[in-house]
């Protein structure tokens, strides 16, 4: 579990980089640091959640450049919920809201339209909703013209994030099983039963393995 905090805490930087590499355009020469005006420097009073730089508004998500990888971040921002969030600079307020966001922003580029049934069964992981979505970034990226290579990467970084997930996802419900258990005592042959069955998802590391 400590390695599952310490990946899962620098993942959004890690995502970004990965499926984003290959996604910057000639004509977008990057800026260095020391060519940025001060006057650039985001307002003090403005809401982190207001300029979340990865999630485009809803009626925008659709046509934008580069819509593979921007779907590939927006799922995994969902995915990752308050992590992501956090890594954002949205406040202990903002960040369920931001996380939900980003999941709207996510099934309303791949659909074209709002369905609160896809984004609750991305939010779930639902495996069915994770392959249909991982069609969707395929298409994407034929559109956006990359190489085969590129978007079987995508489309693996996808599956990986979903599993790595998954497995983190299991884990928490095991440990929370327990905790609610040491709450609210219970007894001691049911308390006993739950933390046997949160030994082996507590300690399942497999799949976020492979995503490293």
């Amino acid at each position: 579990m400590k390695q599952q905090r310490l990946f899962f805490s620098s993942f959004p930087l890690f995502a970004c980089a990965v499926a984003c590499g290959a996604s910057q355009s000639a004509s977008q020469p990057t800026v260095h640091a020391a060519t940025v005006p001060a006057a650039a420097t985001v307002p003090a009073a403005e809401s982190p959640a207001s300029r979340t730089a990865a999630a485009p508004s809803r009626a925008d998500s659709g046509r934008t450049a580069a819509n593979a990888h921007r779907l590939v971040i927006e799922t995994t921002a969902c995915w990752l919920g308050g992590l992501w969030s956090d890594a954002e600079g949205a406040s202990d307020v903002e960040r369920s809201a931001a996380a939900k966001e980003h999941c709207h922003v996510a099934i309303h580029q791949a659909y074209g339209s709002e369905d609160t049934g896809r984004v609750e069964r991305l939010r779930a992981l639902d495996a069915v909703e994770v392959s249909e979505l991982g069609a969707k970034v395929e298409a994407a990226a034929r559109g956006d013209g990359l190489e085969a290579t590129r978007i079987t990467q995508l489309r693996a970084l996808l599956n990986a994030v979903a599993n790595a997930e998954r497995e983190a996802m299991l884990a928490r419900r095991a440990g929370d099983k327990v905790k609610d258990d040491i709450a609210v005592p219970k007894a001691t042959a049911k308390r006993k039963a739950d933390e046997t069955a949160a030994a082996d998802p507590l300690a399942q590391t497999r799949e976020l393995d492979a995503l490293l």
